[in-house]
């Protein structure tokens, strides 16, 4: 038994002066990484990320739009249907240009959606509500507009690209007409023409709801459709998908309206301003646009398994759109690192400026640290919690690519220097 003893004992002396003189000659650093998800897309200016296609087993469709070029229009005949006390108008726009007051559409004297400049407008019986800027020249966007009858007045919510980004309140009410619908100007044939290209334009005679309204714009990349909940033979009163590419009638695509289709005065047709496709709906990653900044948050834990004191290192997978030159991408990230019980210190904003290689395309997939040399984690213990902000700043004179960045993956790498602790916060 004894010898047993001494021998086990031998044994751990020589593993541990083994390790020792191991680690001691061949100093090596174990890495491991935490995959984060993100938790968050909002809205920051005028455009967040959107889930894109990027990659998919069927064939991609050409879809089709109308430009309204500033001296075009469409009409419709009346029709019953079009009489409603609630109204939900939903629709994709590309300005060409935003040249003061133009008219969207409207219904002679009871609703009209407009543009202000960059702004939305939206008219109840001669009552104007107008949101903060939001539109971009040469953006696609998603806008709805939702109108409640309070029984006084109506309740009028603004969606751009499946945010809520304005609301207002008005006592007028909408009204009975004899007219029908009219786009791209005023009925009365005012100089108030929109210089827009429009796309799946939709109207209903109820309040679509905020989940409904973002099903929309997600499921702008992909097949187009209508939302969860949505009955195609009561709830739409009208359905433009511009799809016909030819001639001077774009079909209203539901039964409520389907003997009142709109025809079109000059303009032409245009490549849809929403994708689909046959067969697979794809792989998405999120796309972060140019010309503006877009965000996502997230967040880390660290595990037990990281090395006390040691940095971290957080970086992004991501692509980006092929047929555009090589040029610059600004990212900028917006941290917060507290420990367990600690107070939650003032965030750390750092950004870094990835140039474009020409030989890059949208199939390369890149990696980047956000943070050069990685972010000190000095006093960091384990469990401690890492709060992120992601934005591409497209808004930054330095950010030159005109493409978009599709974002992959978020990932920190850290060093490991066991496999965890013997207690709940410290090793």
């Amino acid at each position: 038994m004894k010898k047993i003893n001494y021998v086990i004992i031998l044994f751990l002396i020589s593993y541990l002066i083994e390790g020792a003189y191991f680690s001691f000659i061949n100093p090596i650093a174990v890495w491991d990484d935490v995959l984060v998800a993100v938790n968050q897309v909002t809205i920051a200016g005028a455009n967040p990320p959107v889930w894109e296609v990027i990659r998919n087993d069927g064939e991609v469709i050409t879809t089709y739009a109308y430009d309204f070029d500033g001296d075009s229009y469409g009409s419709t005949a009346d029709y019953a249907a079009l009489d409603t006390t609630d109204l939900t108008l939903s629709f994709w726009i590309k300005p060409n240009n935003l040249p003061g007051d133009t008219y969207i559409m409207e219904r002679h004297s009871s609703w009209a959606m407009r543009t202000r400049n960059d702004k939305l407008r939206m008219d109840i019986d001669g009552d104007r509500m107008t949101s903060d800027p939001v539109l971009i020249v040469g953006a696609t966007s998603h806008v709805v507009i939702r109108c409640e009858d309070t029984g006084s007045g109506m309740d009028v919510d603004f969606f751009v690209d499946g945010q809520l980004i304005y609301q207002d309140t008005t006592n007028d009410q909408l009204t009975a007409e004899t007219t029908g619908l009219t786009f791209g100007r005023d009925e009365s044939g005012n100089d108030d023409y929109s210089d827009a290209n429009l796309d799946e334009v939709n109207i209903y005679n109820l309040l679509l709801t905020n989940a409904q309204i973002l099903e929309i714009y997600n499921n702008g990349a992909g097949i187009t459709g209508q939302p969860t909940g949505i009955i195609q033979n009561s709830d739409v009163i009208a359905r433009f998908q511009f799809e016909e590419n030819t001639g001077t009638t774009a079909d209203n695509n539901c039964l409520l309206g389907s003997t009142h289709d709109m025809t079109i005065t000059n303009g032409e047709w245009a490549t849809g301003l929403v994708g689909s496709t046959t067969g697979s709906r794809g792989v998405m990653a999120l796309s972060f646009p140019p010309d503006r900044l877009a965000e996502v948050y997230f967040s880390v834990q660290f595990p037990h398994r990281r090395k006390f004191g040691s940095a971290v290192h957080p970086h992004i997978h991501w692509s980006i759109e092929g047929g555009f030159s090589d040029n610059d991408v600004v990212w900028g990230l917006e941290y917060v690192w507290s420990n367990p019980t600690d107070n939650v210190p003032n965030t750390t904003i750092v950004s870094r400026t990835l140039a474009m290689d020409v030989s890059e395309d949208e199939g390369n997939h890149l990696v980047d640290d956000l943070v050069s040399g990685g972010i000190d984690g000095t006093g960091m213990k384990i469990s401690s919690v890492m709060r992120c902000r992601l934005y591409r700043d497209g808004a930054n004179a330095a950010d030159t690519f005109t493409g978009k960045v599709y974002l992959g993956d978020i990932d920190a790498h850290y060093e490991v220097d066991s496999d965890g602790s013997r207690q709940i916060w410290i090793k």
